[in-house]
């Protein structure tokens, strides 16, 4: 940036999107966004080219504060919102393609919060699929296994043999942890969003494959199910979708990095308690056998995740108005 430019030149690139939120490019972010005037998010710019991609002006003599985040799409601009630098600084993210309320809506978050990575550790399981086979001691997980508070099936087993040479990671995975699909799910319809995938291991007897994030709580102070209750919510999704991930829509990895962001409230054991009984009704449901092809307990599971969103709602103190923007 230094070499290609005169002193007062100014350089425009279009890169790929992941610029705006992968941890190993947030430094170059960090030495650049002073000198950034507009950042424009083209998604899938280009014909067969599956990654997305956003453009950036910068400027050596210009200095600013702030920049333009702006969407591009169908050939039009659909909306531009001036982001302060310290707040993309401050999440660790480049953030671009929101809007106005939804920035707002964050940056006034008053309740005190805490990041995951400050009360846990998330570790991929094991990468074994080449060893994978129909029969052997130790079943296996895979991300396709895995639904909202439960998990169906498996993705195959694994001899004893290739169990020991993986000891080291079984240590960590053997034990009480949330188990989360690592490549995030996004759904275009009726709007683009994700839906984050979480379950709990309460004994600690699932072997998950790299498909797999493995979450271990390591702050007594919060409970499993209270925060397996806000990963599986709309707003925790919402979130990471516009404020982590920078509503990207392709290869969005769930690695201790991107969950470790997430905001959660920090809020005693008693105040968890109606969190935590709320999941404890699901998990009871979604443990049967014929839960997946059970359309009346699916309902039942359906009314439950409902009534966590509204208390997730109030434990953001989110208004009606915001609730509209999240929804």
């Amino acid at each position: 940036k230094n070499q290609w430019t005169r002193s007062n030149g100014t350089l425009s690139y279009i890169v790929p999107k992941s610029l705006l939120y992968s941890e190993r490019w947030f430094s170059l972010v960090e030495s650049m966004i002073w000198n950034v005037s507009v950042l424009v998010d083209v998604e899938k710019a280009f014909e067969k080219v599956k990654l997305e991609q956003v453009v950036f002006v910068f400027n050596k003599v210009i200095k600013t504060d702030s920049y333009l985040a702006r969407k591009f799409l169908d050939d039009n601009f659909q909306y531009s919102t001036c982001i302060k630098n310290e707040t993309a600084l401050k999440l660790k993210a480049w953030i671009c393609g929101v809007k106005e309320d939804e920035i707002s809506l964050v940056e006034g978050l008053e309740i005190k919060l805490t990041q995951l990575n400050q009360i846990s550790l998330t570790r991929r399981g094991i990468g074994v699929q080449k060893h994978l086979s129909d029969k052997g001691e130790f079943k296996v997980l895979g991300g396709k296994n895995i639904f909202r508070y439960g998990v169906s099936g498996n993705k195959g087993f694994i001899t004893k043999e290739v169990m020991e040479r993986n000891s080291k990671k079984l240590g960590f995975l053997k034990q009480k942890k949330i188990i989360s699909q690592d490549l995030i799910a996004h759904i275009q319809n009726p709007f683009p969003h994700i839906k984050i995938m979480s379950f709990l291991d309460i004994k600690g007897e699932y072997i998950g494959l790299d498909t797999i994030q493995n979450t271990v709580i390591n702050d007594l102070g919060y409970d499993y199910k209270y925060v397996l209750s806000l990963l599986n919510s709309k707003f925790v999704s919402w979130y990471t979708y516009k404020f982590i991930y920078c509503s990207a829509i392709r290869t969005m990895h769930f690695d201790n990095y991107y969950i470790g962001k997430i905001i959660i409230p920090a809020i005693d054991i008693t105040q968890q308690e109606p969190f935590i009984q709320l999941v404890d009704q699901i998990l009871s449901i979604t443990k049967d056998d014929d839960y997946l092809d059970n359309p009346d307990k699916k309902a039942k599971v359906k009314r439950l995740e409902k009534e966590i969103g509204q208390l997730v709602y109030k434990l953001y103190d989110l208004t009606p108005e915001e609730i509209k923007i999240v929804e």
